[in-house]
């Protein structure tokens, strides 16, 4: 996998990883950008040539971000809270703590978060965060993990083929 800059006026490039649907329909991608010296997880969401990356309780839009560039991935849930060791590091805070790509099912969007060892903190629409207990990361060539509020079990297998348990 790899990470490509862009800026909002660039298209994205091949092979983005997708990772949700918005409320509004609008496809999203996974993608970091730099905000208050730190590397956070964002949103990416083309139709309105925009990234989003939530801090403090707040949703921020940056027009130069990178998004992750696909090897082999999926989404699948992650077990006990526990980050795989070979999980995709998209970013740190600005005290070294490593954020991992998270997503989580919530009010009808299945979004892109930022995952750390504790805890998820989820990025929506409305400019508010919710802390949500860690059960998702991204994962390099194996699989990605994913948090779902989803009142039953989905797992996510490689492909785009799920098991429901």
């Amino acid at each position: 996998y790899r990470w490509v800059s862009r800026v909002s006026s660039q298209s994205l490039p091949e092979n983005a990883v997708t990772g949700g649907r918005d409320t509004d329909g609008s496809k999203l991608y996974v993608g970091r950008a730099f905000h208050d010296g730190d590397m956070l997880p964002a949103k990416v969401i083309p139709d309105k040539g925009v990234a989003y990356v939530c801090h403090n309780g707040e949703e921020h839009p940056k027009d130069n971000y990178e998004v992750l560039v696909q090897g082999e991935f999926a989404w699948e849930f992650c077990n006990n809270g526990e980050v795989p060791e070979d999980a995709i590091i998209a970013g740190q805070t600005a005290d070294g703590e490593p954020l991992y790509v998270g997503r989580v099912l919530h009010s009808g969007s299945q979004t892109i978060g930022k995952a750390g060892h504790a805890k998820i903190r989820e990025l929506r629409p409305r400019s508010d965060e919710r802390l949500v207990e860690l059960r998702a990361a991204a994962i390099r060539r194996r699989c990605l993990f994913t948090l779902s509020c989803h009142p039953f079990d989905i797992v996510a297998v490689a492909g785009s083929r799920f098991r429901f348990g």
